[in-house]
């Protein structure tokens, strides 16, 4: 990309948005097959495909920046922040489930970015989960 012009909330050169061939650009998104590579796996019962996060992540943020997740589940979205540079929050409200995710975050290689990634056991809808993150 020819650095022409870079946005405020990611670092895609808006000029050239539409060459990169890893951001899907168009309004309905089609993906093949669930991104199963690194730690990610389907074992759990409410996990999206980690395609997802990964295309809001590269669309709304930007290296260095911190992602929540309010209901981690088992670990895609901070696996996809690990992935793309992105420092990483989660809660989850169920004990086991966190151990799990947090097997699953540190399975996945750190590919040379140096990111932080933390797991809150806690409900995500009180404050004590608030002043945990905070």
């Amino acid at each position: 990309m020819n650095g022409y012009s870079k946005s405020k909330i990611n670092d895609l050169d808006l000029k050239d948005w539409k060459e990169y061939k890893d951001i899907l650009t168009d309004s309905l998104w089609l993906i093949g097959e669930r991104d199963k590579s690194g730690a990610h796996n389907n074992a759990y019962h409410g996990n999206f495909i980690p395609q997802i996060p990964n295309q809001m992540m590269q669309r709304f943020t930007k290296k260095g920046d911190v992602i929540l997740d309010a209901f981690l589940g088992n670990g895609t979205t901070l696996i996809e922040s690990k992935r793309l540079g992105r420092h990483g929050i989660g809660i989850e409200l169920i004990p086991e489930v966190a151990r799990s995710a947090i097997q699953n975050i540190n399975r996945e290689l750190p590919n040379g970015k140096k990111v932080f990634t933390e797991v809150i056991v806690a409900d995500s809808t009180t404050k004590d989960a608030r002043e945990k993150v905070l």
